[in-house]
């Protein structure tokens, strides 16, 4: 049960003062990004599987039989690796990282990710910007590394005031105030315009997702002009001096200060106006130029290769013991990430290593001894584009009914020495510690092919559905086993005849070249709510269905407009029990509907080398947010 939602008002406010111990406010999703950095190379497609079977038994490996139910371990507690207490400092206090967004994927080397609306709050970058509420590595209200040092609410719940610490500064000495902290939110709404999603690994899901119930904060997109250094004012967000903040939202939340803790990485606005007349590198961007609030600072950036990090000495906080973070784009390939860490290059890899990388890592005695399990909220699913035939809820239902998820998984665990993927029957994580005992009910569509052809035969597209060119996208070469697997099963159970999987680099998947229908994403939740989770994707719900030649981004999904609406009242739900009915209720829907093709959850590992001490991490390891850096400390390993 959630500790705060069904307090009375009157004890919820008196949680938010620093003096009462105990009070845990939580907090945390990742939506893969889509922005290339060159022309991509010409179009390639594999083409039909002809080894993946269709279904297999339980696999035969040495890997563990994964359990319906198996929770990450330690779900509720920080990743913390510690060395012997008779280990002292010795060298250097420096280290080097790969991180979640900067260091692989599309994103590598783009420096749009320190942006605070975009990345900059996930990571190591987090460690640039002040928070205006901290968080601990147990969702615990962090004082010491807040501006706020304190807030309060009015008596109908919905207007917080914020009391920052006066003795704030940037990095350049100059002072922090609450005006401040009001631009940072009105770039963050100006990051939720239709002209700015998609661009750079922004798809306002931020935005979306921290925001939606503050007054007039949606809006802004709609009543200004789009404007990439803007920070418009939100009706709901004031600074009523310089030292407090009010943000006023449309109803009692029991989830704000959550939503808070991860929302706000406070900037300058001078700084981001100074970029207009900046000519920046293609991978370079505005944030990498400004002064610093947080714990560490810009020392050196290189866009498209890394960036260095030192204690930031204007910063109100803990100091950190460590000298130099520096943070190395290694590429699109994940498994260079092995090669880079094994060859000593990288001390740390804090992105979750899953699947075929984790297969990679066991292979080598040295890198297995350093693989460490964290816990991760990730889901794993396909994300299903509506593009004609799947834009019809009998066809995405016949998709879904066609695929064997234990098949899938049992190949993707096969020659593992370590359980790799487990079952997952909805689109969360089982060991998300919210309404588990109402998720656990809902039901999966099952694996039924004889089902799927008739529910084929009964979308719009009967007579010609299995000559359809379908198309699924492969994000990087660890999840064309899956893909394979995936497109072999729609062959042979649903009788298509013209699966394609893609492997080229798409410069603009706001606009693909071709009708995307599947692609391998991961989704979680900042904080500790199913619902965030279900909102990242249920607010791309538009308000009118498609039309039949309207282009899709890779983003679009499926007209489900009482999804939607399932899902938002769930969210806004103060009284726990009927939040968790709601939960429920969306949540057999989303699976009926075929929303998502949701198959495992990943159990997922870092790469911590010995010779760090007391690493420490947010209880979500998918997102990578380093914690308690101020007790870090390099040793003789």
């Amino acid at each position: 049960m959630d500790p705060v939602r069904n307090l009375p008002k009157t004890s919820r406010r008196n949680l938010m003062c620093w003096g009462i111990t105990g009070a845990t406010i939580g907090l945390i999703g990742p939506l893969l990004a889509g922005c290339a950095s060159s022309a991509p190379p010409p179009p390639t497609t594999v083409p039909a599987a002809t080894s993946a079977p269709t279904s297999v038994p339980a696999a035969t490996s040495t890997a563990a039989a994964p359990q319906a139910s198996r929770p990450t371990p330690a779900a509720a507690q920080p990743t913390t690796v510690s060395q012997a207490s008779a280990a002292a400092p010795s060298g250097p206090q420096e280290i080097i990282v790969a991180d979640a967004f900067f260091s692989t994927g599309n994103t590598a080397g783009d420096l749009a990710e320190l942006d605070p609306a975009r990345r900059g709050t996930w990571g190591f970058e987090s460690l640039l910007w002040a928070p205006l509420v901290a968080s601990d590595a147990e969702t615990n209200p962090l004082p010491a590394k807040s501006l706020a040092t304190s807030w309060e609410t009015s008596e109908d719940g919905k207007t917080y005031t914020f009391h920052l610490r006066p003795e704030a500064k940037f990095s350049d000495g100059k002072p922090i105030t609450a005006q401040d902290v009001v631009d940072s939110i009105g770039y963050l709404a100006m990051m939720n315009h239709n002209e700015a999603r998609g661009y750079r690994d922004n798809f306002a899901s931020a935005a979306q997702r921290f925001f939606y119930d503050v007054e007039g904060f949606l809006d802004v997109a709609n009543k200004v002009p789009y404007d990439p250094f803007g920070t418009p004012a939100v009706p709901g967000v004031k600074a009523t001096d310089d030292h407090t903040v009010q943000i006023t939202i449309m109803a009692p939340s029991a989830t704000f200060i959550k939503r808070v803790m991860f929302a706000v990485g406070v900037f300058r606005k001078s700084d981001l106006e100074a970029a207009r007349n900046m000519k920046l590198d293609q991978l370079d961007f505005w944030s990498a130029h400004a002064a610093n609030s947080g714990q560490y600072k810009l020392s050196k950036a290189v866009p498209g290769d890394h960036y260095e990090m030192v204690p930031n000495e204007n910063y109100f906080g803990p100091p950190g013991k460590l000298t130099k973070i520096t943070v190395k784009a290694v590429g699109s390939d994940p498994n260079t990430l092995l090669t880079a860490y094994g060859s000593k290059q990288l001390n740390l890899v804090a992105l979750p290593l899953t699947g075929a990388t984790v297969k990679q890592a066991l292979a080598d005695a040295n890198l297995t001894k350093d693989l460490k399990e964290i816990p991760n909220w990730q889901v794993y699913q396909y994300w299903i584009t509506p593009n004609a035939p799947l834009d019809d809820e009998h066809a995405r239902r016949a998709f879904t009914m066609a695929i064997d998820r234990q098949a899938l998984i049992n190949i993707l665990n096969a020659g593992s020495s370590k359980p790799l993927y487990a079952p997952v029957n909805m689109h969360r994580n089982p060991a998300l510690p919210s309404c588990q005992q109402q998720t656990a009910q809902v039901k999966p569509l099952p694996f039924d092919p004889a089902s799927a052809k008739k529910e084929l035969a009964q979308s719009k597209y009967a007579a010609n559905a299995t000559s359809m060119e379908i198309n699924l996208l492969s994000m990087n070469s660890s999840d064309l086993i899956g893909l394979q697997a995936v497109q072999k099963m729609l062959q042979d159970n649903l009788g298509l005849q013209n699966v394609k999987i893609h492997t080229e680099k798409v410069a603009n998947l706001m606009n693909p070249p071709f009708k995307l229908h599947l692609w391998p994403n991961s989704q979680m939740p900042w904080v500790p709510d199913v619902t965030d989770t279900l909102w990242n994707m249920a607010f791309y719900i538009r308000d009118k269905d498609w039309e039949p030649q309207e282009p899709r981004p890779y983003i679009a999904v499926a007209y489900e407009p009482q999804l939607k609406t399932l899902v938002s009242q769930a969210r806004s739900e103060t009284d726990e029990a009927k939040h968790c009915q709601l939960v429920q209720q969306a949540s057999q829907m989303w699976n009926d509907t075929a929303f998502s093709l949701d198959y495992a959850v990943p159990i997922s590992y870092y790469l911590i080398s010995p010779s760090i001490k007391n690493a420490s991490f947010y209880v979500n390891g998918g997102q990578g947010v380093p914690e308690a850096v101020e007790n870090w400390e390099i040793v003789k390993s």
